[in-house]
């Protein structure tokens, strides 16, 4: 058990403060219960209450005491079902993940938790269904969800109060109007164009194009950004010469840890990854000596910015992230593929939450560079994500006349 002094030092690292009276109330019931007293409020209803009695800083404060103690923050429940030990510990950790963990460790751990992990474009949800999300992809209280309504309001507010700019003068610019380009940089887009068409099926082949789209055209569906899948991006970025941009917007291959876990049956196979750029193809159905073999390919999606033209409005298919990235820099165009659409706005099939059709088709619909506008988003901690795939066959029996 730490110290007292060593839990007012380390809030004096992170806050700046050694918020004394928060770890007497976290830790009063010692004298009761000895070294399991941290039952009592060593958990997240525990950060909540001192939330009530010390305000934000206090729940902070209270957040980092108990990943000293605990090095994870349990839920309440956990004490009751032997999730954890007397101690607030994880059962199923080894020794060694203890004997082995350092203030390096800790610190790393402390700022892990601190720091945001998504960029939430809520100023187009309403509140309802802001209040649904947060609840369901952040570790937030629905009592800390609702002291956000102010927040949220004044969002909306500024959504429909301000004369935002929509579009630019020239959307998309095709390769062909660009005969000036390098001819290294026009092979290697159209190259792209090529391995696109053949993963989205030749029925599309016809539709698309390649060229370049202005970053204030590009309507935006997801819901928000993955500061994790950020990070995995980034170092990606060599440079912003059109062809580093080019091999960014479009890289040749992308190569991430895969984890496979077959079902014993052998009619089920899961492939699990941090990194949420795994993908799998469309089915592909070729005939063989012994039958019909069906198959699909598991890789890093590397397909790049695909761009819709869906009811006049260029909303962005894939390479979402990648795209914000390029916006950050500053880039006002950026490559992409572009395929006109003739049916309405589809629902978008994305690992991440999507808007609804309607909300895309808004007078005012959600924009790429409207996550570069602090006041139309919110900052939040999202809960931990793995991408899993999971391809399985089934053998049914059905009536027939």
């Amino acid at each position: 058990m730490a110290s007292l002094a060593q839990h007012k030092r380390d809030c004096i690292q992170f806050l700046g403060n050694d918020f004394e009276d928060v770890h007497r109330w976290l830790d009063a019931c010692f004298t009761q219960f000895g070294p399991y007293h941290r039952r009592v409020r060593h958990h997240d209803r525990g950060i909540r209450e001192v939330r009530e009695k010390f305000g934000d800083k206090g729940a902070i404060a209270a957040l980092i005491h108990i990943l000293r103690d605990c090095r994870h923050v349990p839920s309440e429940s956990d004490y009751r079902t032997g999730y954890v030990d007397a101690l607030g510990l994880k059962k199923n950790w080894s020794t060694a993940a203890y004997i082995k963990y350092t203030d390096k460790d800790f610190e790393d751990l402390v700022r892990e938790q601190l720091k945001p992990t998504g960029l939430v474009m809520w100023a187009f949800l309403r509140w309802e269904d802001a209040r649904n999300f947060l609840n369901a992809v952040t570790p937030l209280s629905s009592e800390q969800i609702a002291e956000l309504e102010e927040a949220w309001k004044e969002s909306r507010k500024r959504l429909e109060t301000t004369a935002w700019p929509l579009t630019s003068e020239r959307p998309f610019t095709a390769l062909a109007e660009l005969p000036d380009l390098p001819k290294d940089l026009s092979e290697y887009l159209n190259t792209t164009l090529g391995k696109v068409q053949e993963s989205r099926g030749a029925e599309e082949r016809l539709e698309m194009s390649v060229g370049y789209v202005s970053i204030e055209a590009l309507t935006n569906p997801l819901v928000f950004i993955d500061y994790e899948l950020l990070e995995d991006l980034k170092p990606e970025i060599e440079g912003t010469s059109p062809m580093e941009v080019a091999r960014f917007a479009f890289p040749e291959q992308v190569s991430f840890p895969i984890t496979v876990v077959g079902d014993p049956s052998q009619q089920t196979v899961s492939f699990v990854s941090r990194q949420k750029a795994m993908a799998v193809s469309p089915v592909r159905l070729r005939s063989t000596p012994e039958g019909t073999e069906v198959s699909y390919v598991i890789s890093g999606n590397a397909s790049g910015i695909v761009v819709s033209d869906v009811a006049g409005r260029l909303v962005l298919r894939n390479g979402i992230h990648r795209a914000y990235l390029l916006a950050q820099l500053g880039l006002k165009e950026v490559p992409c593929v572009y395929v006109k659409e003739t049916s309405p706005i589809p629902f978008m099939s994305s690992p991440y939450p999507v808007f609804a059709p309607g909300v895309l088709l808004q007078p005012r619909q959600p924009l790429l560079i409207d996550f570069l506008r602090p006041e139309l988003c919110l900052q939040a901690q999202l809960r931990k994500t793995q991408k899993v795939i999971r391809i399985s066959s089934d053998e049914t029996m059905i009536p027939v006349d």
